[in-house]
């Protein structure tokens, strides 16, 4: 009997379909979405090879158009980080790279990162961050330690058993630290016109899937008060729902939707309906 990894439900949990071997299921308690994958320390599997895989994503060139653009979005998200944080001592959990930290450390913040060790490698290449990376399997290891603002980009939709994390985040903050994350929306308008075709559906990695309403209501419990949420669309969740599609539907949809839904994206993102949930929380 399968049990809801958020609110611990076990009567309205449902198999919904199965994506490479991976069964997905449903809890109508609380709307989560999750596999049968999760371990109990999932991210050991992002090491050095994760990274590697994708140079172009990971590791752009300064000056270079993916950089630019990639700098921008740490930019936009650091500009709503000092609008409400209270102080400068800040924590990026799943830092991977370190490109956040060290745009952070540019900006005032006394930036430092997590990661787990066998990624931590990936962080400790880049030399402006150096010697500012805590390594472990778990947030345990940064016991004592205290901050103004946390955030995870990108990184809950990985975890296995998001409730304990969310827990744990409020015993590293200080009264009134922001908590601000980031993770896949399960109502976006992609998600809804590619089903199991969704960009962000990926078996192998993300393990738990969270609508506005189910993360709100964890975040509360957890001892947060919401300040912010938006959502963000995706260009490349449409263009790879797309290439999924038929020949004939996919014309279709590049000829008369494609325009439209960006022209009114938005829109879509200030009624919820993008990619990407971006939160910032206070701890009360």
């Amino acid at each position: 009997m399968q049990y809801c990894r958020f609110c611990d439900d076990y009567t309205g949990v449902r198999f919904i379909f199965l994506k490479g071997g991976i069964a997905y299921f449903k809890c109508s308690n609380c709307g989560l979405i999750f596999t049968t994958s999760g371990t109990e320390h999932p991210l050991v599997n992002y090491d050095r090879a994760y990274y590697l895989r994708d140079t172009r994503r990971y590791f752009p060139e300064p000056g270079t158009p993916s950089y630019e653009r990639m700098r921008r979005g740490w930019m936009k998200r650091i500009r709503r980080l000092k609008a409400h944080a209270r102080g400068r001592r800040l924590l990026d959990v799943g830092c991977g790279t370190g490109m956040f930290i060290s745009i952070a450390l540019e900006e005032g913040f006394d930036a430092w990162g997590f990661e787990v060790q066998s990624a931590a490698e990936i962080a400790a290449q880049n030399s402006s961050i150096k010697g500012r990376i805590y390594t472990g399997e778990s947030l345990e290891c940064l016991k004592g330690e205290t901050f103004n603002v946390l955030t995870m980009w990108g990184v809950l939709e990985h975890l296995d058993s998001p409730a304990l994390i969310l827990g744990g985040v409020g015993k590293l903050l200080n009264k009134g630290g922001i908590f601000a994350l980031s993770t896949p929306n399960i109502s976006s308008m992609n998600r809804w016109l590619f089903g199991t075709k969704w960009r962000f559906f990926i078996p192998s990695e993300h393990v738990i899937h969270f609508n506005k309403e189910n993360l709100k209501k964890g975040l509360e419990q957890a001892g947060f008060r919401i300040v912010k949420i938006n959502t963000v669309f995706s260009q490349p969740a449409l263009r790879e729902g797309l290439y999924s599609l038929n020949t004939v539907m996919r014309h279709i949809f590049m000829i008369l939707a494609i325009p439209l839904l960006w022209l009114f994206r938005r829109p879509l993102e200030w009624i919820g309906l993008g990619d990407t949930l971006e939160i910032i929380a206070v701890l009360r």
